[in-house]
């Protein structure tokens, strides 16, 4: 448990450092990443989305896509952004 403590200490004042020092820590707010999976969802999603013109509702389309709840509903909503 000392070793846990010890690691989380150590880890967080490494990046207090880095942040001081002027290095983004993860990815930038707003960025979305592109993989193969979510443009092939999103095509699923713009083919069979009721709210789209197509015949699936929502947990069909996750069932299809294969992604959880929450990734299902951040796919629908970037594809309705402007």
């Amino acid at each position: 448990e000392k070793e846990v403590t010890d690691l989380h200490s150590r880890i967080s004042q490494g990046m207090r450092e880095a942040k001081k020092n002027g290095t983004q820590i993860g990815l930038e707010k707003g960025t979305t990443l592109t993989t193969e999976k979510s443009i092939r969802c999103k095509e699923i999603i713009k083919k069979h989305a009721i709210e789209l013109g197509g015949t699936l509702n929502d947990m069909e389309l996750m069932t299809l896509c294969k992604i959880s709840r929450n990734t299902y509903y951040k796919y629908k909503r970037e594809l309705k952004a402007p």
